[in-house]
């Protein structure tokens, strides 16, 4: 367990019906200093949004129910501004729609620790409030 001053400051959301995936990433998560919570779909995950402090949310592609795309608009139309990173095993057309849909990042499974870290700083710098904001 680390210390608070190693603890970053972006919560991370990672919905993903895959409790494989959800077990590693909160492992991975954990042990570069980001708190997270898991989700299994992205209707668990918008019936809890209201209650969780602003974050990054990474988000598998397809899941039953409702898929990445539909996610990111549902959350979208629900003016939350949240940096929203896509992920997912399949990766045919799906990076550059994602970007274009307003993605920060696309990112392949299996997920480098490297690349994970580097999008989530990339994340935690957009929830910053800029110079002059309280």
């Amino acid at each position: 367990m680390r210390d608070q001053q190693t603890l970053k400051k972006c919560h991370v959301y990672v919905i993903d019906d895959d409790s494989a995936v959800l077990e590693s990433m909160a492992f991975l998560l954990d042990a570069v200093g980001y708190p997270c919570a898991t989700f299994s779909d992205g209707s668990e995950f918008l019936a809890k949004v209201g209650t969780l402090a602003r974050g990054c949310i990474v988000t598998d592609f397809q899941m039953p129910g409702m898929n990445g795309y539909e996610l990111y608009a549902a959350i979208r139309a629900r003016s939350i501004d949240w940096p929203i990173c896509l992920m997912s095993s399949t990766r045919k057309g799906l990076a550059p729609r994602a970007k274009a849909l307003g993605f920060i990042d696309f990112l392949p499974k299996p997920i480098a620790a490297e690349t994970l870290v580097r999008v989530l700083d990339r994340a935690e710098q957009l929830l910053s409030p800029g110079p002059g904001t309280t």
